[in-house]
């Protein structure tokens, strides 16, 4: 299982990694891990993170979201020289199939879900994937641009105009989601591409932190310390009540 936290300095990344189960919950559903690949090792990439939340008011979810680590860390912790959106989503297919050999075994065939979001550095090229409402986003040039679309009812909301963006905080159904590991719309993964400099950093997180904390308050958060930048982007989330797990990893491109 993932260390609660981590953190450590690779030849090119600056990483760290929290989780908290929050001020609300015993259980903690979240999941993080960060594969830093061995010097020499012909991987394919430089560092994965990958962070997952077990989707809420579902049995296990904690189950669903170490069996989705533990599907992300076995695609990612070999040599593999298929491209890295295709090992993406192979990994989150093995999630999904495990997630629900897991439910029908053990869970009475009871829905049992988990999203993901996932960073693949190679060099300074970012490959990023998602299933759920679990988010990427990049810190560049001082502003912080969100990379990822939850897959969310509220989201596709107000992506058809029905709802402000500033209502789905208080939004009834904003922790419905529309796509998770577990399920058949799972294979549905988004992925994506950026080149990132020197200095940019990109942020995960599971909606305990960006359902509660404010994306002006996460940009002041983040300092060169990402250790303590971790820590206090768990503190703001339980500052503010803290009703759900919290989870996020961190990059910083040297």
């Amino acid at each position: 299982m993932p260390w609660p936290f981590a953190t450590r300095k690779s030849t090119a990344l600056h990483h760290a990694s929290l989780t908290d189960a929050g001020r609300r919950h015993k259980q903690n559903e979240d999941a993080v891990t960060l594969i830093v690949a061995p010097e020499g090792a012909a991987w394919g990439f430089d560092l994965a993170a990958i962070v997952c939340d077990g989707v809420s008011g579902q049995p296990r979810g904690e189950m669903a979201s170490a069996l989705s680590i533990e599907a992300f860390r076995s695609t990612f912790s070999r040599a593999d020289d298929h491209p890295i959106a295709e090992r993406l989503r192979t990994a989150a297919a093995t999630s999904s199939a495990a997630i629900l050999d897991f439910a029908r075994r053990e869970a009475g065939g009871a829905p049992v879900a988990s999203t993901v979001v996932a960073l693949v550095l190679t060099g300074r090229h970012a490959t990023i994937g998602h299933v759920g409402n679990s988010r990427a986003y990049l810190l560049h040039g001082g502003e912080l641009e969100r990379l990822t679309i939850d897959h969310s009812f509220v989201a596709e909301q107000i992506r058809q105009g029905m709802i402000l963006a500033s209502e789905a905080r208080r939004h009834p159904m904003r922790s419905r989601i529309s796509r998770a590991l577990g399920t058949p719309q799972a294979d549905a993964m988004d992925v994506s591409e950026r080149d990132a400099e020197p200095g940019d950093l990109f942020l995960l997180s599971t909606d305990g932190l960006h359902d509660i904390v404010d994306e002006t308050e996460i940009l002041r958060a983040i300092s060169d310390d990402l250790g303590k930048t971790a820590r206090r982007l768990v503190d703001l989330a339980n500052a503010a009540g803290g009703p759900d797990n919290i989870t996020v990893a961190l990059c910083r491109v040297a």
